[in-house]
């Protein structure tokens, strides 16, 4: 494999064919990683001409396994599964935004997860792992609770832990603006004009189905040293404060990953460089800590903390008050919120050469919980980018050098050890494990270790001393385009208009044409208009990001006041560019019908109700809509058909309100719900059915109303109508609660726009972690387990379904054709 491998990579001549076979072969090695005891050996001098495709679902499971039941959070998906070791899924919980990132099962059998925001998250720029909603679901999936929390300097992301008395504890960003960097020491080489995302840890008390107080806080700006500037705060020497954080430090893990437009590609499927982002340094980065997961230690009232981008994971003491948190003393520790420990790469607080690090952009660092083999100890999963001896993953067990009431002690060096791990694995075959992010581990009862790959999405446990795999499973899911943390880049800079805004307008093919016309226009107008190394800036990666922080975009503006600011036009650039911008204004306003042109100049409220209350100007489309304005005009009803329309409207809201218990209708008019937003022509989508949670005989009604809709369409709509209204149908499946888009259609929020369905050749859908629950777990304890279908199983019923819509528009079509 290895061979094939550096063979077709040295065919560098054509590129094209080079990239597409060296990403499928690793995308096959990946998906085989640590299963070489389980692999059929191919015959000796011989390769096989055409790879079989990966195997998905249950692969592997040898009775050596650990029995339980497995909780599954996909990145690009709604739903969340817990399903047995023969992947019979045995309960499913839906929810209305994709993952932020993981979910855990809690004691009483609910389940808790992180959630994006969506599309409100856009103020704070393409960025991987955003939240912003903390979900409690019950067993039988009634939402328990649903608290949101960000504002515009601040944003939950990546992890969240459970703690014992019901409150949460959430990894977020603090945005701090450039000047705010600089004034506290930050070189201006590191800050440029951006501003950094700084870490700190919140802790939310639950109050209410969506309320909860913050009732402790940690925040990493209050624990750095610079000796950058010494007239500056914070100032002191780096080497002699292990304790506090170099405000100076810090490596981009991901960019030799973005360097090339596989692993690019592969990163923005997922959310971690934005949708738009052409190969080469993911940011000039913000996310300056990058911390991506967390963990809680009850007899020690500690909190571990892995932070990526500094290759280490930190102890902070979680028994101060808020005020002792902000000091350096205080608490248990005496500390206050200066470290307790640190470990990984001894070189961010000048303890050690880079030959000392022992991490490499690690994720999911944690203590080994009581009863469990390895009890106290820290697991981690090291993903291994760029180490010495190649890339490759391991996980590291280690032995910390702490005393029983939680003191750790400094190396003879003046670093942290312990020097190396008291058990690890690889790959019989180092490099045939490789995560190069997301991932975890987990120690289970009997020894043995479950390991998430999450980069492939395969998911396998390993024996304590042989290390063979007896257990092994590949996410069946497919990955689309969308990023987890539900959001897109913003546009590119001078793009009038977005292909989201496009959908939710309902453009049609010839307003297309006349935007991408006016698109052209635009486009050569500002090369007329920029100085060349304006251009150069304009088409940067920093572009998107540079606005992305709390900008706005306005549909046909040609360029941001904060773009015309860091391209520093002068006064002349910026009178040309305002003639610019009131002739495109004017050429835009005949394309777009009226109601196109109210929606677009108010916008969308999807976080909320829209301007001049429900149903007023401005408001989303209606669950339960089939036609919502923006589509009726695009489709140019003729008075009759809308009256028609209406009629028909009238008669399905009827229907569904005898369909529907109170509760079920009082969901369905909750503006929140709107992430299940369906299809136009489709009453209800299934994301939104499984929201309402409908019984078999309620969506045995659904169906048979839905046909009677379509059958009424049909003999409305003219054929041109038809097709026009397909491809609308089509268009809007990325906001109808699938990841992306299909393909030459818009993605997703957070894909790429014209992106092929699927993502870049990833086997599965990756997974941010996997946790495995004893059977006799307290949350299990009196409920159903009884199993039901694979994911597969489920998978090929909901394409059975599509492909039964699809032939139910075709004879839509047919019907249509015969009536005229």
């Amino acid at each position: 494999m290895r061979l094939m491998i550096e063979r077709l990579a040295s065919c560098y001549a054509r590129p094209a064919l080079a990239a597409v076979l060296v990403i499928s072969m690793l995308s096959m090695a990946a998906t085989h990683a640590a299963d070489s005891d389980t692999a059929s050996p191919a015959s000796p001098g011989t390769e096989s001409s055409k790879p079989p495709a990966p195997q998905v679902g249950l692969v592997t499971n040898d009775p050596k396994a650990f029995q339980g039941y497995n909780l599954l959070a996909p990145l690009n998906s709604t739903q969340t599964f817990l399903f047995d070791m023969q992947g019979r899924v045995v309960r499913t919980w839906q929810s209305d935004c994709s993952p932020a990132l993981c979910a855990y099962l809690l004691n009483n059998g609910h389940i808790l997860r992180g959630g994006s925001i969506g599309v409100e998250a856009q103020v704070f720029g393409p960025g991987p792992g955003v939240g912003g909603r903390v979900q409690e679901f019950s067993w039988d999936g009634e939402p328990v609770w649903d608290f949101r929390f960000y504002n515009a300097r601040q944003l939950p992301h990546h992890d969240l832990t459970p703690l014992p008395n019901g409150n949460i504890v959430m990894i977020v960003w603090d945005r701090k603006t450039a000047d705010e960097a600089l004034a506290a020491g930050r070189r201006p080489e590191l800050t440029a004009d951006s501003h950094l995302l700084v870490d700190s840890l919140i802790e939310i008390k639950p109050t209410g189905p969506t309320t909860g107080d913050i009732v402790w806080q940690w925040h990493l700006w209050d624990h750095v040293v610079q000796d950058f500037d010494k007239s500056k705060p914070n100032s002191g020497n780096v080497a002699e404060h292990p304790e506090l954080v170099n405000l100076n430090y810090g490596e981009d893990a991901l960019a030799p990953i973005a360097a090339t437009k596989d692993g690019a590609d592969k990163l923005k499927s997922v959310g971690y460089v934005g949708a738009a982002a052409p190969p080469g340094r993911p940011r000039a980065n913000p996310d300056w800590t990058h911390c991506n997961g967390l963990a809680y230690n009850a007899d020690l009232d500690q909190i571990i903390v892995s932070v990526h981008a500094f290759s280490e994971f930190w102890i902070v003491d979680h028994s101060t008050t808020t005020a002792e948190a902000a000091s350096h003393a205080g608490g248990r520790s005496g500390k206050g919120g200066d470290l307790l420990y640190r470990w990984g790469n001894p070189r961010a607080y000048r303890a050690g050469k880079k030959e000392d690090q022992k991490l490499f952009a690690q994720h999911n660092a944690h203590w080994i919980g009581k009863g469990l083999p390895g009890e106290g100890h820290v697991l981690v999963f090291n993903n291994g980018g760029n180490r010495p001896d190649g890339s490759y993953s391991s996980v590291d067990e280690l032995v910390l050098p702490v005393d029983a009431q939680g003191r750790y002690v400094l190396g003879p060096g003046g670093g942290y050890g312990p020097d190396s791990p008291v058990w690890s694995y690889t790959a019989p075959k180092k490099t045939d494990f490789y995560s190069f992010f997301i991932s975890g581990a987990q120690r289970l009862p009997s020894g043995n270790t479950l390991i998430c790959s999450g980069a492939t999405g395969v998911m396998f446990e390993v024996t304590p001393d042989k290390q063979e795999v007896v257990w092994k499973y590949v996410n069946p899911l497919k990955a689309g385009m969308g990023s987890p943390g539900g959001f897109a880049a913003p546009p590119p800079p001078g793009q009038i208009m977005t292909s989201t805004v496009r959908t939710l307008l309902a453009i049609s093919p010839e307003q297309a044409k006349k935007l991408d016309a006016l698109q052209h226009e635009v486009d050569g107008r500002l090369a007329k208009l920029l100085t060349g190394e304006q251009q150069k800036q304009l088409k940067t990666p920093q572009a998107a990001k540079m606005a992305g922080f709390g900008a706005s975009f306005q549909t046909g503006q040609v360029l941001t006041p904060g773009e015309q600011s860091r391209l520093k036009l002068t006064d002349d650039q910026k009178k040309e560019l305002a003639e610019i911008q009131k002739e495109i204004d004017a050429k835009i306003e005949p394309v777009l019908t009226e109601a196109q042109r109210k929606q677009s100049k108010i916008g969308f409220a999807f976080g909320g109700p829209p301007p001049g209350g429900a149903g007023g100007p401005g408001a989303p489309p209606r669950l339960g809509e089939l036609l919502p304005a923006p589509v009726r005009e695009g489709l140019k009803l003729t008075d009759e058909q809308k009256r028609q329309t209406d009629d028909l409207q009238k008669v399905a809201d009827a229907r569904l309100e005898k369909l529907l218990t109170d509760d079920q209708q009082k969901q369905l008019n909750d503006p929140k719900t709107l992430g299940a937003l369906s299809p136009p022509g489709q009453l209800m989508s299934p994301a939104l059915q499984a929201r309402l949670k409908l019984t078999s005989d309620q969506k045995k009604q659904l169906r048979t109303l839905q046909g009677e809709a379509d059958k009424k369409l049909a003999e409305m709509f003219t054929e041109e109508q038809k097709k026009q209204f397909q491809q609308m149908q089509a268009n809007v499946g990325g906001l109808a609660g699938r990841p992306g888009g299909p393909p030459a259609g818009p993605g997703g929020p957070g894909g790429r726009p014209g992106g092929p369905p699927g993502g870049p050749n990833f086997p599965s859908n990756p997974v941010f972690r996997l946790y495995r629950f004893a059977p006799d777990h307290p949350g299990l304890a009196g409920k159903n387990l009884t199993p039901g279908k694979t994911i597969e199983e489920m998978q090929a019923n909901e394409a059975d379904q599509t492909a039964q819509t699809a032939a139910r528009s075709g004879r839509v079509s047919a019907a249509g054709a015969h009536a005229e």
